[in-house]
């Protein structure tokens, strides 16, 4: 039974990330059109500010889910707890 609810978890988090991916796609090529029809007072555009750094936010999102960043992955906090009980006791 652990292992169908982790798999749903892991589903859930899949389709959370694309979600969150086809919202950035949609969003940030509204603000281009908006910044490129618009806002002809500067050489910058502003775009490049706010896809940059929901980004970074959506980059964050995909290494937690693939738990590439193992500073907050629970399992291994669970390992590592273990581990220390282990040579505790």
């Amino acid at each position: 039974m652990e292992n169908n609810d982790n798999l749903r978890e892991q589903a859930v988090a899949n389709i959370a990330f694309r979600v969150h991916a086809l919202i950035y796609l949609l969003v940030n090529s509204g603000l281009l059109v908006i910044d490129l029809l618009f806002d002809n007072s500067s050489s910058i555009n502003w775009f490049y500010y706010a896809a940059i750094g929901w980004g970074v936010g959506l980059l964050a999102h995909f290494l937690f889910m693939t738990r590439t960043v193992g500073f907050f992955s629970i399992e291994r906090e669970v390992d590592r707890i273990k581990n220390q009980n282990k040579t505790r006791y």
